[in-house]
């Protein structure tokens, strides 16, 4: 697991290339209300974080990246190329909170460039946590909906 200084260095490390924030939000959805108050909005309560987080633990990540990879490749399958590209950074987030070597290097992999909306990249996620891909997978490797 990610120690509160480690995922507060990766939100700093990416904050210009995470234009949207859709890394940032996961990876804060990972601190407690004491480590993530600087990034909440002015007011927020820690009864309210407490209540619209889960919980971070050992399987926090493995567990949203298996939970997120079905709607990932309906996006990469119906050409979605925002939401697929989005997906993406969701999954960069959970990597990154996973911590291992493998999930490291994905990260690289994946932020080094995007193709066919991102399905080789889902393959390779999909293949690290066990998850079924080719029933998920329609088959089709383009880069437009055209």
């Amino acid at each position: 697991m990610r120690t509160a200084k480690e995922i507060n260095e990766r939100i700093k490390a990416i904050e210009k290339q995470d234009f949207f924030g859709f890394e940032t939000s996961d990876l804060i959805a990972a601190l407690t209300y004491k480590d993530a108050k600087k990034h909440l909005k002015d007011g927020t309560t820690k009864k309210q974080w407490d209540k619209g987080r889960a919980k971070y633990s050992k399987n926090f990540a493995k567990d949203e990246i298996l939970d997120y990879l079905p709607f990932a490749w309906m996006k990469a399958n119906d050409c979605r190329g925002l939401s697929a590209a989005r997906s993406l950074n969701h999954l960069c987030a959970w990597l990154f909170l996973h911590d291992t070597v493998d999930a490291e290097n994905l990260i690289k992999e994946i932020e080094s460039g995007y193709c066919f909306y991102g399905k080789p990249h889902l393959i390779k996620v999909s293949e690290m946590f066990g998850f079924n891909w080719k029933k998920h997978d329609n088959g089709e490797r383009k880069n437009t909906d055209g």
